[in-house]
């Protein structure tokens, strides 16, 4: 009996163990943690059998553990509604982003209405804070020209946002606004959770710039 007891928990190990490689070889966290869960649990007889209670006692820590982050990672995967202004958003700018993603980004920003001749951005300014127009239009003036448009779906202040450098132009809204506002400080920190979102997240902001770029160069050659 004893014989047989030893050799079926000796296949369980061999089970658990080979449970814990398919555990490695997984991308998503969620089914690495629930593989973790089921190796550890099947890893129990045979420690108990072998009397090494310390094993029990780690492996029964680690179950725990990961039974708490997989609770965890459900919880962050509910499904989540986007209202009509961040729905709008989406459309525009956050395509490539889930559901999830875009309601986590807009969370934390708050939402403005902006006025004619309102100044939003002064040269030098050093506030923390990243905008991105809904609607409504803005224009860059630097030393008393107009060198850009900002409409809907533009980032301003990214410049701040990617250097840490104070603003060099002035951004003015010609018309009503809405539109979004970040702290810079709680925006990187929300994005450092999450490297996938993060590098998305920087690529927009890459991207619209690019675009800007390529915008100024034009206006200069049809000005000139």
């Amino acid at each position: 009996m004893i014989g047989e007891l030893s050799d079926s928990a000796v296949i369980v190990f061999f089970i658990a163990n080979t449970i814990y490689c398919s555990a490695y070889i997984v991308r998503d966290i969620l089914w690495l943690r629930l593989l973790t869960i089921a190796a550890g649990l099947l890893t129990l007889p045979y420690f108990l059998f072998q009397s090494t209670y310390s094993a029990v006692f780690w492996q029964s820590a680690f179950v725990i553990i990961n039974v708490v982050q997989v609770i965890l990672l459900l919880l962050a995967r509910r499904p989540v509604q986007l209202t009509e202004d961040q729905q709008i958003l989406r459309s525009m700018v956050f395509r490539n982003f889930t559901t999830r993603e875009i309601h986590d980004v807009l969370e934390i920003a708050t939402w403005h209405t902006g006025v004619p001749n309102e100044l939003l951005i002064n040269a030098g300014q050093q506030k923390p804070v990243l905008y991105l127009l809904q609607h409504g239009r803005a224009e860059i003036v630097q030393n008393d020209k107009t060198i850009d448009w900002n409409g809907p779906g533009c980032f301003m202040g990214e410049l701040r946002f990617v250097t840490g450098q104070p603003a060099v132009a002035d951004v003015v809204f010609t018309t009503e606004t809405r539109y979004v506002a970040w702290d810079t400080d709680a925006l990187r920190k929300l994005l450092r959770k999450n490297t996938q979102l993060q590098a998305a997240f920087d690529a927009l902001i890459a991207s619209n710039i690019a675009t800007k770029l390529g915008n100024r160069d034009d206006l200069t050659q049809y000005e000139s």
